[in-house]
């Protein structure tokens, strides 16, 4: 916390806090399929058998219960979370990063309302959660990402 008692920010000027019994759900894709300019089918989207990760920082000021879920539903319903009190989280400051995934099943199938979501909760019903820096990737990708600083004007690349 800051000296005027806020919660300060993994990077960047903001946090997002979740009031105590909420959830937000923060990325929904679901499976989807395009022609290109030769007629050629191509998967976009959420693709069938891939893994994908999320991943999030928590505030040490979280309630132990504060989680981040990935869901997919569909012919298949799967779900994988990890929350503030798992032994796997590691504490960075006043940080704690989560991380979970998830493998899309080859077979699966659903509509644009069904996918994968992945959301943010808070299941406590007395303290508000503070998450920061929300990512979603594939785990076969290669990812870079940047945090802009408004003071300075600089992005920090990592």
């Amino acid at each position: 916390m800051d000296g005027s008692g806020s919660i300060v920010p993994h990077s960047g000027a903001h946090c997002i806090a979740i009031q105590p019994n909420a959830q937000a759900v923060y990325y929904r894709t679901s499976t989807s399929t395009r022609l290109d300019p030769d007629n050629e089918v191509i998967e976009t989207g959420l693709l069938k058998g891939r893994t994908y990760r999320a991943v999030v920082w928590v505030h040490a000021n979280s309630p132990s219960s504060a989680k981040l879920l990935l869901k997919l539903t569909g012919s298949y319903t799967v779900e994988a979370s990890m929350a503030k009190n798992d032994p796997d989280a590691l504490v960075v400051g006043n940080w704690i990063i989560l991380v979970t995934q998830l493998t899309v099943p080859s077979a699966f199938t659903g509509t644009p309302s069904q996918g994968l979501r992945v959301s943010l909760e808070n299941p406590s019903s007395t303290q508000t959660a503070y998450f920061d820096d929300l990512l979603l990737h594939p785990v076969d990708a290669s990812v870079r990402t940047a945090c802009w600083d408004e003071s300075t004007g600089c992005s920090r690349q990592r």
